[in-house]
């Protein structure tokens, strides 16, 4: 079995892995992002709503410039996350669709329907769809990770400019 997925590799199943590094680079760039973000607000993270306002009002901790750029660097992270972001996303939802057009090409070039020839050909054929599931599938992981990670980060990004607009209000 490990011989005949390896067999292909050189041929449709090249695009398909080639698909999957470029996904690795993705991946790379968006932790980087997510952990640049995570720098900004490792000091609210773990904080419920009423201990957030109370510890982010307290001029010790930060001041109001200083979470004004905070959130400009989110939005400035947040804007390449969301590029980069698009592009794993889609990867990942094509790479099955990859795998089936591997084995589809693949049956194609079938004309010979001899039990034997049709077999290795058919076996051929369906390493493209085995690929295409199981990068699919390991992409959905890292997709699920750092979509959970992006959503706390947007939360924090919401009660931190509410609280500065309505410190911003009081203080008119």
């Amino acid at each position: 079995m490990l011989q005949t997925l390896f067999n292909n590799l050189f041929g449709y199943d090249a695009f398909i892995f080639a698909a999957a590094a470029i996904n690795v680079v993705l991946f790379r760039r968006i932790m980087k992002y997510l952990n640049a973000i995570e720098a900004d607000f490792q000091d609210t993270k773990y904080l419920q709503n009423e201990w957030l306002i109370k510890h982010l009002a307290d001029q010790k901790h930060r001041s109001a410039a200083d979470l004004k750029d905070v959130l400009n660097r989110f939005t400035n992270n947040k804007q390449k996350l969301d590029q980069t972001g698009v592009f794993y996303i889609s990867l990942t939802s094509i790479f099955p669709l990859l795998g089936i057009l591997g084995t589809v090409v693949s049956l194609l070039t079938l004309t010979d329907f001899s039990s034997v020839v049709a077999s290795v050909s058919f076996s051929k054929a369906l390493t493209s769809t085995f690929w295409g599931i199981l990068f699919g599938v390991i992409s959905k992981f890292g997709e699920g990770f750092f979509t959970a990670k992006l959503e706390l980060y947007d939360k924090l990004y919401h009660e931190v400019r509410t609280i500065i607009i309505s410190s911003e209000q009081v203080d008119e």
